[in-house]
């Protein structure tokens, strides 16, 4: 379930997950949750046990929110699969449920941040992962569907209907882009146009979390790598940044700095929202508490794409917060922490067919608030900063805005670094091969980390290598800030790390891991054999106990100061 659990929200499988059937009106995203479903039902009862209850827990929610699955599965082959899933809906030892999670995919440039009252996705890409899959015709306006395309999944079902065929994919969520028709290339032997999709050039991507809370950062570039067999593919060479997500309960906080492009002229823009509306469009946008009056532009796909629409929005200046009202849920709220904030809003009705974005037939019509950042043309050390409120009032909005949870350390090409008041977390980028330092914590590496302090007086550090590159050692050095606290690392069983060890100087801790790697193996107990006291002069030295590696690369490290004797 670590795959199929994660990938779905109310019997829905992720978009994000879908790659270009995306592109085909009938494989929806509860199309796709369906087929998911019928293949569990078959299989769940040759799970273990464990796996087992909580697969029945996940499976009983999705029946109960999906109340039309069991009425789909006509047709003698599924007699078998309803009743397994009409036994399940009455069992009432069974009980419907699906935990908050925090889940990297490194080797996917994917993150699902779950929790109780939405879902929050990110795709991104990479030197190892494509910009999107563009194949046999199909998804030809995809480019940026993993450019940090972030998808917010609530009651509103946003992705289900009609949603690929006719939004802006220039202006996809979460992006940062130059918006220009990078097209699909010449057709090859198959007869199908083929081109698009590429890799970039980057390596750090990725992240790293504590529990139910998470960060990650994609290191952007336009220029592009590429895909054997496929031509060429030529998008912004010159354009170049650095995004990252900080992901916890109420929000997620999205930053973006050295923003740079040359020799275009066309503008890098950073969409903040781009929803599709009620079909008579009347939900309401306020900005800094007042009502909005935005004049409707009517436009396709293909227009947007070939930007011969008017693609122009209404500007707001001095922008504290916003809400845009949900078509069935309470709504988004955006708060923007940095003073002066300028953002362009475009409400538009489109009209875009299912041809155009692959080879099926079938056109609507849908309503759309478009909200970005508008870089301006070959802009130099560009950034933005704001944060996402999913499933928030107004009224909340505006209390947010006033007494903020979170505060950004820093914002730049360096380092991005985010602390969480309430949670008492700080989570931070360093981008540099060199590292970074901020509040306190250094690392000597490019790295994503963690800090988490606890209630019992321990604070928890967890650290990653996004990059997946790094041979040597990666150290953290945790200030004065945190000293009296115990120092407890998990076990770790990872032949492929080749030493461990724990150092105290002049009051800092050092945690040193050679070959820290993408990939290691969770253990739900910590060893306590084998304990060694670390030998450094230190009046108040520190115990070393266990490591524990987590997969994507992640090493949870809890540090308190052992008692003097």
């Amino acid at each position: 379930m670590e795959g199929f659990e994660n990938g779905m929200y109310q019997g829905m499988m992720l978009d994000c997950l879908k790659g270009r059937s995306v592109s085909r009106p009938a494989s929806s995203n509860q199309a796709a949750g369906r087929e998911a479903m019928m293949i569990i039902l078959q299989i769940v009862d040759s799970f273990s046990q464990e796996a087992k209850e909580t697969t029945l827990s996940a499976l009983k929610a999705w029946l109960e929110e999906d109340e039309g699955f069991i009425d789909s599965l006509v047709g003698a082959e599924n007699m078998a699969i309803k009743k397994k899933a009409k036994e399940i809906l009455e069992d009432t030892s069974i009980q419907s449920n699906i935990a908050p999670v925090h889940k990297s995919y490194p080797l996917m440039d994917r993150v699902v941040h779950r929790t109780e009252d939405y879902l929050f996705a990110l795709s991104m890409y990479s030197e190892r992962i494509q910009n999107t899959e563009i194949m046999n015709d199909e998804n030809r306006f995809g480019w940026h569907q993993n450019n940090g395309m972030t998808y917010i999944y609530d009651e509103d079902k946003q992705y289900t209907e009609n949603y690929w065929n006719t939004v802006n994919p220039l202006r996809l969520p979460g992006t940062t882009v130059v918006p220009v028709n990078i097209g699909t290339g010449k057709p090859d032997g198959s007869g199908f146009a083929q081109g698009g999709d590429f890799c970039s050039k980057e390596s750090w991507v990725g992240g790293t979390s504590i529990g139910n809370y998470g960060v990650s950062g994609m290191s952007f570039s336009g220029e592009t790598q590429g895909i054997a067999g496929d031509a060429p593919v030529s998008y912004a060479p010159d354009l170049k940044g650095k995004k990252s997500w900080f992901m916890f309960d109420d929000e997620i906080v999205c930053l973006g700095a050295g923003i740079t492009n040359k020799n275009m002229e066309l503008p890098v823009e950073t969409t903040i929202e781009n929803k599709k509306l009620r079909k008579d469009g009347s939900n309401q946008l306020l900005v800094n508490g007042e009502k909005t009056e935005i004049p409707v532009k009517e436009a396709n796909v293909k227009e947007l794409v070939e930007r011969t629409a008017d693609v122009s929005g209404t500007s707001f200046e001095q922008v504290n917060w916003a809400h845009l009202e949900g078509n069935q849920s309470v709504g988004t709220g955006y708060y923007f922490p940095e003073e002066n904030t300028e953002i362009q809003v475009r409400r538009g009705q489109t009209t875009g067919s299912w041809k155009d974005v692959g080879t099926f037939d079938g056109e609507s019509t849908e309503n759309y608030l478009e909200m970005w950042v508008d870089h301006g043309q070959n802009p130099e050390n560009a950034s933005y900063s704001y944060v996402l409120l999913p499933e928030i009032s107004a009224e909340e909005t505006e209390n947010y805005a006033q007494a903020p949870k979170v505060t950004i350390l820093e914002n730049s090409s360096e380092v991005q670094a985010v602390r969480h008041e309430t949670l008492k977390i700080t989570g931070i980028n360093f981008w540099q091969e060199q590292g970074g330092s901020v509040d306190g914590i250094t690392s000597d590496k490019a790295a994503s980390v963690m800090l988490q302090e606890t209630e019992q007086g321990t604070v928890k550090v967890s650290v990653s290598d996004p990059t997946m590159k790094n041979k040597g050692n990666i150290q953290l050095p945790i200030s004065e800030k945190y000293n009296g606290k115990e120092v407890v690392v998990l076990s770790c069983d990872n032949e492929k790390v080749k030493k461990l060890k724990g150092k105290v100087k002049n009051g800092f801790v050092s945690v040193e891991v050679e070959s820290l790697n993408s990939f290691g193996t969770v253990l739900d107990k910590a060893v306590s054999s084998g304990v060694d006291k670390v030998k450094t002069g230190d009046e108040t030295p520190f115990v070393m106990l266990s490591v524990m590696f987590i997969v994507g690369g992640t090493l949870f490290v809890v540090l308190k100061r052992k008692k003097k004797a």
